[in-house]
């Protein structure tokens, strides 16, 4: 018979600790990613430098709708070996991302519980970041707040990967903080506007509540 904490400790997450999380729901949602996710098929094994070659294209979809974005993600995962799926959060199990290695493939579950498009490719790329460092082999679950080497390295490969490191000490230094200015930098690094906003916000050069109309995403 199957423990539920047993279960869900042979996954990896990325959640919202700020709610309550039960592991009976979290459970349950994990089991509904696997049975959605169990005939999905992938076109190879898992091909981490594919999946590294792929990066700028992945950012190039952020700029198209919603629905094409998610079916071209299915589609250039699954031929890196991964399944891909945008999958409704249940509550008190407020998962943002969830990576299980299978059998035969990789799966990754996205949720939008937060809504804003910056915060789901911030955890996109995290999770990318943890496939790329293989740490799904180690069997962890990826809690936001949780504090280790390996979140700040996934953590680090997500902000770098959607805005240049350098480029974007240089632009901060400049201190113009102007749309003109921020649609400018996004361009140079092949992302929407409300990456560089968001990331702003974050690092305390701009207030919360200046980008508070940022692009949310409304799938169910």
């Amino acid at each position: 018979m199957l423990k539920v904490p047993e279960v869900s400790y042979n996954a990896a997450y990325r959640a919202d600790t700020s709610t309550t999380i039960d592991e009976y729901v979290l459970f349950g949602w994990q089991m509904f990613c696997e049975r959605l996710m169990e005939k999905r098929e992938v076109n190879n094994n898992l091909n981490l430098d594919r999946l590294q070659a792929e990066i700028p294209f992945i950012k190039s979809l952020m700029k198209e709708n919603a629905e094409v974005m998610r079916n071209k993600l299915r589609e250039v995962l699954a031929s890196c070996g991964i399944a891909f799926e945008i999958v409704p959060y249940f509550k008190k199990a407020p998962v943002q991302g969830f990576i299980k290695q299978g059998k035969e493939k990789i799966v990754l579950c996205m949720t939008i519980r937060r809504q804003y498009v910056d915060i789901f490719w911030f955890t996109f790329f995290h999770e990318i970041g943890h496939l790329l460092s293989d740490d799904i082999k180690r069997q962890f679950i990826d809690f936001e707040t949780k504090e280790n080497e390996r979140e700040r390295k996934a953590d680090r490969f997500a902000a770098d990967t959607l805005i240049n490191r350098k480029a974007y000490k240089i632009f901060t230094e400049k201190r113009d903080y102007s749309a003109r200015a921020i649609n400018s930098f996004a361009k140079d690094n092949n992302v929407i506007a409300d990456i560089v906003y968001g990331r702003l916000a974050k690092d305390g050069y701009l207030e919360w509540k200046d980008v508070a109309r940022r692009e949310r995403f409304s799938w169910r």
